[in-house]
């Protein structure tokens, strides 16, 4: 019995740790600028929200627009969580 309750304790912490089907928005300015709005939340309840841009001239700009797909002008899309 206690076998089973340590594995049931261990898939509801798998359960709590899977990752959200989405971590925020994505917009796009109109001189391209990539600007994600990204939440993350922990497992003891805590969260932080963070505002981060890129501009096409940023190392990282193909990686991210590629992660993220087309948005649409003067709208959003969701964010997935990066790999």
């Amino acid at each position: 019995m206690a076998a089973f309750a340590q594995r049931t304790q261990n898939d509801q912490t798998m359960i709590a740790q899977e990752p959200a089907a989405s971590i925020g928005t994505a917009t796009q300015e109109p001189d391209g600028t990539i600007v994600l709005s990204l939440r993350a939340t922990g497992a003891a309840g805590a969260s932080g929200d963070a505002v981060v841009r890129y501009p096409p001239n940023d190392p990282n700009y193909a990686a991210v627009k590629k992660h993220i797909g087309s948005i649409p002008e003067n709208g959003s899309v969701e964010v997935k969580p990066f790999p």
